[in-house]
């Protein structure tokens, strides 16, 4: 039913009991990093499967290499410093037996000890739960500290309350002595720059400032000083481990601010439409993009300015577009949208583009296939709550009399007009080239543009825009983001170039 990994390091003084309360695990598996002790026999004596890895500062680091190894899908990390109560181990297995397929995570109540005592101050006064474990194909594997895995959507966390007695907690016993301890913090919080850096944190003078304000005012509201006064230290520690966090993440993003600035990267969230424009070459209603893809994401390009949120599809229909706009905002990235306006448009949205291409209900409904007056109903509302930038594609199939009547509407609600070319969404690798050529040149003659192909020295290929689809492909540009332009380490960006218009 659930298998146990037990990163040790001369832990013997820990693991009998750390086994013992392991009874409720069908398989355990012991990862030792090199002790010098009786740790690896005390792990045989409980018939633990012995792996062993280079010794590594953190367990996360240890214990990702060997979920594949488990039997069992469901996994517990448990540290050796660990005792899990009959109580709790009786409420794990009982939870299994009954679990839904929609829970990927099971977060356990976790009470800390000091020196064999209950730690009644400072930030570990608290009850914490602590993700412990996890069903491995419900979950991503990061590693990063006190972030080593992340849940997959669309499964939910569960968290196994505690009694009054509190007789059902997970008791952690994370030093025996004061410099271990202080050891392991220090070692940890050099860590935390690459970690908080990579879930998107960036360190300025405010927000740090304001992370140490916090962490004072938070451990010392957590300290009873006349009860625990054998354990005042414990506050500064932790307040200092922060101070040192923020110190390692300035330093690890100093060394990456080599950075180059990614003017637009932009992300498809979806690639269903409720629309179905014949100047488009949306083809399928399937597929959203994970949070955890976004994330993946946003982690490889710190340096972002603009997070334009938008694909093949129409990116409001996206069930969790709240939560793309607030990741792209902690990313300290402005978030631009470009939407045909049909539905009920969220907030947070620095720039909010709506193509409208006519005002024409008739001609709307030839482009479109829908009703124009629920769209410009939903334009004018918007527009009483922020700046609505509307973009006038100049399509075969419309002329400049429809233009300028844009324009005229977009001032009514004072908003800004784009007037933008149309675009040749397919090339001669498509059977739909001929016509989309055509229908383009037809466009470029009825609205006086003069047609030019596309050359080097095109934006994209600056890499100062970037473009990944739902699956979290990259792709040239975003007109070349069909499943046959897929950016790889020996692609020619220029090819994609021959046939689009500038």
């Amino acid at each position: 039913m659930i298998t146990a990994l037990v990163v040790m390091y001369n832990s013997e003084s820990f693991l009998d009991n750390r086994f013992k309360s392991l009874w409720f695990c069908d398989e355990i598996i012991a990862i030792d990093l090199g002790s010098k002790d009786n740790s690896i026999n005390i792990a045989k004596k409980y018939n633990c499967i012995i792996k062993h890895n280079e010794w590594v500062p953190m367990g996360e680091l240890a214990w990702i290499n060997f979920v594949k190894d488990a039997t069992n899908d469901w996994i517990i990390i448990a540290d050796p410093d660990e005792i899990i109560p009959n109580k709790l181990a009786n409420k794990i297995i009982s939870t299994l037996n009954n679990i839904s397929d929609n829970i990927g995570i099971i977060g356990l109540p976790y009470r800390h000890h000091f020196m064999g005592k209950k730690v009644n101050i400072s930030m570990w006064k608290e009850i914490h739960y602590i993700n412990k474990i996890f069903h491995r194909d419900r979950i991503t594997l990061h590693g990063l500290v006190h972030s080593p895995f992340c849940l997959n959507e669309p499964h939910n966390i569960l968290n196994l309350h505690m009694s009054v007695d509190e007789s059902d907690v997970v008791l952690h016993y994370p030093g025996e002595k004061l410099s271990k301890l202080c050891k392991k913090l220090f070692r940890y919080s050099l860590m935390e720059g690459k970690s908080k850096y990579e879930r998107g944190e960036r360190w300025t003078i405010k927000s740090c400032l304001k992370y140490i304000a916090a962490s004072i005012w938070y451990n010392l509201k957590k300290s009873d000083v006349f009860h625990n006064l054998k354990l005042i230290y414990l506050p500064f520690m932790f307040i200092g481990y922060d101070i040192l966090s923020q110190i390692s993440l300035f330093m690890y993003q100093f060394k990456n601010k080599h950075d180059k600035l990614v003017e637009i990267l932009q992300i498809e969230p979806t690639r269903r439409c409720n629309m179905n424009c014949k100047h488009c070459n949306h083809k399928d209603n399937n597929g959203y993009i994970s949070i955890d893809t976004f994330e993946k994401i946003l982690s490889k390009h710190a340096n972002v300015e603009i997070i334009k949120i938008q694909g093949l599809g129409e990116p409001l229909l996206h069930p969790n577009i709240g939560k793309l706009i607030e990741l792209s905002h902690k990313h300290n990235s402005k978030v631009m949208i470009i939407t045909n306006g049909s539905v009920p448009i969220p907030s947070g949205i620095d720039q909010l583009i709506i193509s409208l291409e006519t005002v024409n209900p008739l001609k709307y409904k030839e482009i479109r296939n829908y009703d124009l007056e629920k769209v410009l109903l939903n334009i004018r509302y918007i527009a009483t709550k922020q700046k609505v930038i509307a973009n006038c594609v100049q399509t075969n199939l419309t002329n400049e009399d429809d233009v300028e009547e844009v324009k005229a509407f977009t001032e009514s609600i004072n908003g800004e007009l784009w007037i933008t070319p149309m675009e040749v969404w397919y090339d001669n690798l498509h059977k739909e080239y001929p016509e989309s050529l055509k229908n383009v040149i037809d466009a470029y003659i009825t609205h006086n543009i003069n047609l030019k192909f596309r050359n080097s020295t095109c934006r994209w290929l600056t890499k100062r825009y970037l473009y990944y689809d739902y699956l979290g492909r990259m792709h040239p540009c975003c007109i070349r983001m069909t499943d046959e332009y897929l950016v790889n380490s020996d692609f020619d960006f220029t090819n994609c170039c021959k046939t689009c218009p500038m």
